[in-house]
């Protein structure tokens, strides 16, 4: 992977490029571009695909739209795509793979995808005939090993943590997927509940009684809650209202949501490798060899922040402290 290109370089590459033609490689996004998992997701793609291929990038922005819009910026996709008659497609996350994969693959047009939280065998109707023609990365986000995780940091005194997620395509798979649909699962000594908010204002009355159940708070998705006039509320929102609201501490799956003024922790997927390892399996597919059909992306940073360490008077144990960063 080519190292220290910005993030700001790579996002001016992908915009710039949307209004080039003839692409080697399309990358379409679920999120919009200003959103940090994207942003670092591309970093890793541009870094291993760009000194040799042209790319173009186009965002679906499907987390901020209204699902009645899904179907309308799938097809706007669909023309970008056609306008650009690239070699291969990547499509990231959830949102993308389920609105684009089977029409790239009924067009012969080789598909990677990275970020699919779901099995792909639920995903698709022909699911054995997609898996045949298109590779990728498996976007998994393990929760048990999270919390156990946590328990170490945080005084047990009710042997209970909350874990809040958006009602969005990405939670259902986790949900279905990775939970096998239960909302409420015991690990050990533990009970951990999981909860669904649509709307912003129930997202903010979880937060606030939450202590009267629980030792701490995971959050897992947040970038779809609507406000009272039906809008999207601004991830940073959204991070920076549980910091100050919160009595108790809250941990994220996003290295971006954690800092001063932020979230205590994160235990996250390492979003750069996570788009680089896509594309190396793009760069294999262009090369005319043949990758392995999908890799799984597992956590590996753990970020912390010393201010909010200190606010909430936690400290990490010593293994943990080694391989963690913070700032």
């Amino acid at each position: 992977m080519v190292k220290g290109i910005s993030n700001i370089v790579i996002l001016c590459f992908a915009l710039l490029t949307q209004v080039a033609n003839a692409s080697d490689v399309v990358v379409v996004s679920s999120y919009h571009h200003a959103n940090s998992w994207t942003n670092k997701c591309l970093t890793g793609i541009y870094g291993v695909l760009s000194p040799d291929y042209q790319l173009a990038t186009f965002y679906l922005d499907t987390k901020r739209l209204p699902k009645a819009q899904h179907q309308q910026q799938a097809l706007k996709a669909l023309d970008f795509i056609e306008q650009q008659q690239p070699k291969l497609v990547m499509l990231g996350d959830d949102n993308a793979i389920r609105l684009l994969e089977p029409t790239l693959i009924a067009r012969n047009i080789p598909v990677v995808y990275y970020g699919l939280n779901n099995n792909p065998r639920e995903v698709f109707d022909d699911s054995r005939q997609l898996l045949l023609h298109s590779v990728g990365v498996l976007e998994r986000r393990q929760l048990e090993p999270v919390a156990r995780l946590i328990q170490s940091i945080v005084p047990a005194t009710n042997n209970r943590i909350l874990i809040i997620m958006d009602n969005s395509a990405t939670t259902e798979a986790n949900l279905n997927y990775v939970y096998g649909g239960k909302q409420q699962i015991t690990w050990g000594t533990m009970r951990v509940d999981i909860k669904v908010f649509d709307r912003y204002q129930d997202w903010q009355v979880a937060v606030k009684h939450a202590p009267e159940q629980y030792d701490a708070i995971i959050v897992q998705n947040y970038f779809t809650l609507k406000g009272k006039d039906a809008r999207v509320i601004p991830e940073n929102e959204v991070i920076r209202w549980m910091s100050q609201h919160s009595k108790v501490p809250v941990f994220s799956s996003s290295i971006a949501s954690v800092g001063p003024g932020k979230l205590v922790g994160a235990i996250a997927i390492n979003s750069e490798n996570h788009g680089a390892t896509a594309a190396l399996m793009a760069k294999q597919i262009l090369n005319g060899e043949t990758p392995p059909p999908y890799k799984n992306s597992e956590l590996t940073e753990y970020y912390f922040s010393k201010a909010e360490l200190d606010r909430y008077q936690l400290s990490l144990p010593p293994a943990l402290a080694k391989k963690a960063s913070f700032n």
